[in-house]
């Protein structure tokens, strides 16, 4: 795991810890559990960040998807009230998974990879050549032509 990864899980986690110091003393004031909630989950997503879990960057998109409806109940549709509300878990969310290439295993990398661009061809690799699942784009097309004039 690189520095780049342990200092943004670090500030993954003393966010979670703020959010959730604050939104307990919040909700004993009687206001919103959310900041309860959304600093739980920071303070998960930290720690799987820290152990090298892609779940991690999972919880951070699912916190920016739900805060975008509770920030549409909680300031309406006013611009000025709702940019403060999104842009943390928005751009916590981006980090993360621009950072998630880096969390996994160099094994499920080169299989993602090699999904993710069968799957924009259109065929799925490794139902049509099994041996291409480790493979380049390039060579799983190489062979798929060779066979398809073999036949």
């Amino acid at each position: 795991m690189t520095l780049i990864n342990r200092i943004f899980a670090a500030l993954v986690v003393l966010m979670g810890l703020g959010l959730l110091l604050g939104g307990i003393y919040l909700a004993t004031l009687g206001g919103s559990l959310y900041y309860v909630l959304a600093g739980l989950a920071y303070l998960i997503a930290g720690i799987l960040l820290w152990r090298r879990q892609a779940r991690g960057v999972w919880l951070l998109v699912l916190v920016a998807v739900l805060t975008i409806p509770w920030a549409l109940w909680e300031s309406g549709t006013f611009y000025w009230a709702l940019f403060p509300r999104l842009l943390v878990p928005l751009a916590l969310a981006s980090l993360g998974l621009l950072l998630l290439p880096s969390v996994l295993p160099e094994a499920s990398r080169g299989t993602m990879l090699a999904s993710v661009s069968w799957r924009s061809w259109g065929q799925s690799c490794s139902s049509r050549l099994p041996s291409c699942r480790m493979a380049s784009f390039r060579q799983c097309r190489i062979r798929l032509i060779r066979r398809r004039l073999q036949t």
